[in-house]
């Protein structure tokens, strides 16, 4: 059980760290903090999964701002110097030192990843090949795949982003497509585990990323400082749990899901359902736990969550 709530870790500080404080902020909660543990397991667990996209759509993000660059001055800057203003966009995205190493080959880009120069909640180790037919994300007209080399891992931050859990990536089919401005991403059979064990995901998930007015193409000039929306939905069996048998199942679903970051949601609502009935005990007495998130100014985030009959909002 503690290797699972370590893993549901760094979902829970997110959460927490953006909660106004009070005296009475555990007894306030109480009522909903199992639906709080569903929703850590199946958001971290799409997270985890979705990280290839991640990577391959700050890859695109990156060569459409060389691409307009290009197009304005007559000169394309390499992907590891692009810059916007004092943004140094390449570091942005893969960490700074050249670490990360994008490398061209014949089915688009070849990414190898060196997590000690990623500073996130999310990491990725080794190395992954996305495969674009030779045409940027924005103007291809088949969508970006991503195959993953053999001793894949992501790195899922614990103990406030001091230290990290490998969990490896065996196995999944990731693409992103550009379809009427929208951006359509699917995953299917992504299989995850944490190393050592024997449980592993089988995730699926279909979700549509619309770039903010003006970021169609998304090069990072017209991207900065803007939102994304988020939408779609994802299922199946996770990486998780509660007794080293059995995997944990659940449904994820986001709605008008708002994100000024990968994993700083900042408005809309996220629904989680537990889909083994027969956990529905005294720990998980409800399946289904839904948080409704809304920005007020530029920083304080408030989340209204609704579980078994409760509704808390902070």
């Amino acid at each position: 059980m503690k290797k699972v709530l370590l893993m549901a870790a760094a979902a829970a500080t997110l959460f927490s760290s953006c909660m106004n404080n009070s005296d009475n902020g555990y007894d306030e909660l109480e009522p909903v903090i199992p639906g709080l543990q569903i929703y850590d397991y199946a958001s971290v667990q799409n997270r985890i999964a979705m990280q290839p996209i991640d990577m391959a759509l700050r890859l695109a993000i990156l060569e459409a701002e060389a691409d307009k660059q290009e197009a304005a001055t007559g000169t394309r800057p390499a992907l590891e110097q692009v810059r916007v203003g004092a943004t140094q966009v390449y570091e942005r995205f893969f960490g700074q030192n050249n670490g990360t190493k994008i490398e061209s080959v014949p089915e688009g880009y070849r990414i190898t990843f060196a997590p000690t120069t990623i500073k996130d909640y999310y990491m990725c180790k080794g190395t992954m090949t996305v495969k674009t037919d030779g045409k940027p994300l924005n103007a291809s007209p088949v969508p970006w795949t991503v195959e993953l080399d053999p001793g894949f891992q992501v790195l899922l931050a614990t103990s406030g982003a001091q230290s990290y859990q490998a969990v490896d990536m065996t196995a999944g089919e990731f693409s992103i497509g550009r379809l009427n401005g929208l951006y359509q991403i699917t995953m299917r059979n992504v299989e995850v585990a944490q190393s050592g064990k024997s449980i592993r995901s089988a995730w699926d998930g279909s979700f549509t990323l619309t770039p903010p007015l003006g970021g169609e193409n998304l090069a990072w000039s017209d991207l900065s400082e803007k939102t994304f929306t988020f939408d779609g939905s994802a299922r199946g069996a996770s990486l998780f749990s509660l007794d080293n048998a059995t995997s944990l199942e659940f449904a994820y679903e986001a709605e008008k899901g708002v994100f000024g970051s990968p994993y700083q949601i900042q408005g809309g609502k996220e629904t989680c359902r537990l889909l083994n009935g027969a956990l529905l005990t005294e720990t998980f007495p409800s399946p289904l736990v839904t948080i409704t998130w809304t920005l007020l100014g530029n920083y304080r985030l408030h989340q209204t969550i609704v579980y078994n009959g409760h509704t808390v909002t902070r």
